[in-house]
């Protein structure tokens, strides 16, 4: 998901907001319409791999900005959200107020994927869930998630040291300077294009 600088420098502003999602609060008011799309992307990424019987890693990069203050508040608000998506699918299932997103989401996930594998030839299996199916499988993913905060010399994402099966790693220039983050999927960058 890439954004011009204008919409780049907004999500920045709202990412530094220290809000959390509550009442009146919705995700929208606190994090960019993108990374939601990306975290739900993420989530899609990984019920395929599960559905494939593939056993590895799974991992979403945010690279924010360099400044500390600034990723750790992303790291609050990414984790805040899936806290909040989890109860809310896990508690109202259909009725939620994310299930739209998600659901829609999801379609639009299928229907990209279908192209790419028809225009490559590939012949890889897809999962055809109901909704009820597909309620299970995200909550389960949303359960198993850990979030890591790369921003210090001495910080890493150890897979080897750790059962680190689904991971959100948030971070700067850390992430983007050598350090190999396992089953890579899902990259959201919120900082300007010109500052690569």
């Amino acid at each position: 998901n890439n954004c011009c600088e204008d919409e780049a420098d907004k999500e920045r502003e709202l990412l530094k907001d220290k809000r959390l999602i509550s009442p009146p609060l919705s995700p929208k008011d606190v994090l960019p319409e993108r990374l939601i799309r990306s975290f739900h992307d993420y989530l899609f990424y990984c019920a395929v791999k599960d559905f494939r019987g593939l056993k590895q890693e799974k991992t979403m990069m945010i690279h924010s900005s360099r400044y500390n203050e600034e990723q750790e508040t992303i790291y609050d608000k990414i984790r805040f959200y899936k806290e909040t998506l989890q109860n809310d699918i896990s508690t109202l299932k259909k009725s939620s107020e994310y299930w739209l997103d998600i659901s829609n989401g999801w379609r639009d996930y299928s229907k990209k994927s279908n192209e790419i594998r028809n225009k490559l030839n590939l012949n890889l299996s897809w999962p055809e869930w109901s909704d009820e199916d597909l309620i299970k499988v995200i909550i389960d993913i949303l359960a198993a998630i850990q979030f890591k905060l790369v921003n210090g010399p001495n910080d890493s994402v150890d897979y080897s040291r750790e059962q680190l099966d689904y991971v959100v790693a948030v971070g700067g220039d850390i992430l983007s300077r050598g350090l190999t983050l396992e089953g890579l999927g899902i990259s959201y960058y919120m900082r300007n294009s010109n500052n690569y």
